[in-house]
């Protein structure tokens, strides 16, 4: 047994040392390939546009308010509307979920940008609707379904009613209707040149911006964190802006009666200044209670108030820029010495693989042979 197997040992090393010979021998086809993926490499690296990176870092901390609005609460409730204060903060998921809302993207395409390339500021829209580029594939893997809709034209959708909708009350159903542009702009903005990702272990916000140009790209990265910080501010205290509005419509509305009721008071007894009759009295005392609640509501209110806006104040997040949005010096990409030893390292597996698919092929041409010879051909 320890015969066969050392005899099996030596066998296997003989084949690898046939195989060591082989590429040895082939190793002009290897030295070729590797050349032509360099030159590849090389068109690649030289084709590619070149790109720019920066990034910010986000530690946004939450400070918790407790309401204590008191009995206006049972008053709020009649109206469906909940006074109470609220407290802890947001899911750090909340952040990439907002940078990939339409409302966020397609504000972000709108805002105006400086590059080095132009004079005049420009919007990710209006690159978009200068760029022709994404209509090549309408006319390349695009190009049945492009001719199946000339022939046969799918139906007009009526939009007839969507106007009325747009820019009407709360209640009403609408709905916002992109251009092409619009939603070309977003997609490239949401996948080729945003990202806003957590940290899992510290779970701090990394906003990463890439675009072709310096300047546009921090330009881009510090209104993409303006705009995040924005609107995390207003889902957080958008319940305590609601409970403000509700308070100060009551406070006005409270303010209102208070003077009309101390005008009447006022005016009363200016009137039956000398007159001492129960009547007047009478009245006089009703005129004087009506003001006292006037009064006292109007008090309460405005006490209720400032409570209400020093709870929008307290609830609004803090965020902290631990790493502030910088102009990048270096392009992210393409790199040369890592497009080269990328492309050295394709060619060599290429060109060791080709030479041992000869190798393979050789092998099984010559067990072919073999065993033609030994008579075993198939009947014609």
């Amino acid at each position: 047994m320890t015969k066969q197997n050392d005899k099996n040992q030596g066998e296997k090393q003989l084949d690898l040392f046939k195989y060591v010979v082989q590429l040895w021998d082939d190793r002009r086809i290897v030295i070729w390939t590797m050349a032509a993926c360099v030159v590849i490499g090389l068109l690649s690296y030289i084709m590619r546009p070149t790109k720019y990176s920066t990034r910010a870092t986000l530690l946004p901390s939450y400070a918790s308010s407790e309401s204590s609005l008191g009995n206006l609460g049972a008053l709020a409730s009649l109206a469906g509307v909940n006074v109470g204060g609220g407290t802890g903060g947001i899911s750090p998921d909340l952040y990439p979920t907002v940078s990939q809302s339409v409302p966020y993207l397609l504000e972000l395409i709108n805002v105006p940008l400086d590059s080095e390339d132009s004079d005049r500021a420009m919007t990710l829209l209006d690159i978009a609707k200068a760029d022709t580029s994404w209509h090549l594939a309408d006319y390349t893997i695009g190009l049945p379904r492009l001719i199946f809709h000339k022939l046969f034209p799918p139906k007009p959708l009526d939009l007839s009613g969507v106007e009325q909708h747009l820019g009407q009350e709360p209640g009403d159903r609408k709905f916002r209707v992109l251009t092409e542009y619009e939603t070309n702009a977003m997609t490239r903005l949401s996948n080729d040149m945003l990202s806003v990702d957590i940290d899992p272990n510290t779970d701090l916000i990394v906003v990463n911006v890439t675009t072709e140009d310096r300047l546009m790209c921090a330009q881009l990265a510090q209104a993409a964190v303006n705009l995040l910080q924005e609107y995390i501010i207003k889902y957080k205290i958008a319940q305590s802006m609601e409970n403000v509005e509700f308070i100060e419509n009551s406070y006005n509305d409270a303010k209102v009666e208070y003077e009309r009721a101390r005008e009447a008071l006022y005016n009363y007894t200016d009137r039956h200044r000398d007159v001492v009759i129960d009547r007047t009295e009478l009245e006089y005392h009703r005129l004087s209670d009506t003001f006292d609640i006037a009064a006292s509501v109007f008090k309460t209110l405005a006490e209720q108030l400032s409570q209400a806006r020093i709870a929008v104040k307290a609830e609004t997040p803090v965020f902290s820029i631990l790493e502030p949005v910088v102009l990048p010096k270096e392009k992210s990409s393409p790199k040369f010495m890592l497009t080269m030893i990328v492309s050295l390292f394709l060619g060599g597996v290429i060109g060791v693989a080709i030479v041992m698919c000869r190798i393979a092929w050789q092998q099984i041409t010559i067990e072919f042979k073999s065993y033609k010879k030994e008579g075993n051909e198939e009947p014609v």
